[in-house]
């Protein structure tokens, strides 16, 4: 292949590839954040980062599909639109509580507890709050541990791209390949930020809780 082929089809598998956040941006909604799942390529020594990377994004996946259902959950219970943001769910809550709850702390982590005679459809919503506190801080735990090996993996994979056209592997496809590995390092330069929305989201959630519901 020659070096301008070369250089054309390795930026066009890099292409829109995400970058990290900027420093003091917030990380993305994880219910809204899309990747390409990370494949295997047939390149042996590629595939062994590749595959210790597709499970953390197993890990992050199911823990940001039980946090997301959660959250869909909540504002299903209430009645309030599925994609609307967790602070108006928790206001209606209010609303609809009358004062009839209250928000305990088990360290950190807040708990909403209802009046004896809370109406039926409060108690629901608040046992769906509390799945979601439950589900949102399960998530950060199961992967905030992950970022630096996410973001070590990422760092070697990144000239993983530029290596491939010189490659000779019998069985592998070397323009398929580039493509397959472009997604791969596209997907594994997302992983940190992905984890940090999770905890980032956890924490708004405890924020949110304490000065809505807490007040």
């Amino acid at each position: 292949m020659s070096s301008f082929r070369t250089a054309v089809v390795v930026a066009l598998a890099l292409a829109s590839t995400p970058a990290f956040a900027k420093k003091g941006e917030a990380p993305p909604d994880p219910c809204k954040v899309t990747a390409p799942t990370i494949e295997q390529t047939g390149i042996p020594e590629m595939d062994a980062v590749f595959s210790k990377a597709r499970t953390i994004q197993d890990t992050v996946a199911s823990q940001t599909t039980e946090m997301c259902t959660a959250r869909t959950n909540l504002n299903t219970a209430l009645g309030v639109a599925t994609d609307a943001p967790v602070k108006t769910a928790l206001e209606d809550l209010k609303a609809k509580a009358s004062g009839k709850l209250q928000v305990a702390l088990d360290g950190a982590v807040p708990k909403i507890l209802p009046a004896d005679d809370a109406p039926d459809n409060v108690k629901t919503a608040i046992e769906a709050v509390n799945k979601l506190i439950g589900a949102s801080t399960e998530a950060s735990k199961e992967t905030i541990g992950l970022v630096p090996e996410a973001q070590s993996l990422a760092k070697t994979a990144a000239a993983f791209p530029m290596k491939v056209p010189t490659m000779k592997v019998e069985g592998v496809d070397i323009p398929t390949a580039i493509k397959v590995v472009g997604e791969d390092v596209k997907a594994m330069k997302l992983l940190p930020n992905q984890i940090q929305g999770l905890t980032a989201e956890m924490q708004n959630l405890y924020t949110d809780v304490k000065a809505v519901l807490g007040s």
